[in-house]
């Protein structure tokens, strides 16, 4: 049962879409650890 659930998980993880204006992102950051991470969203 854990090895499905890893393989689901995995699944979705890669987002292809490009974020339109008014999107909230996740901005990386190559210093900080990826739960440091903050929110952002696309203006013009």
């Amino acid at each position: 049962m854990r090895e499905q659930h890893k393989t689901q998980l995995s699944k979705n993880r890669i987002n292809s879409t490009i974020p339109q204006e008014r999107a909230v992102v996740l901005a990386s950051d190559p210093i900080l650890t990826w739960n440091e991470w903050k929110l952002a969203r696309i203006t013009t």
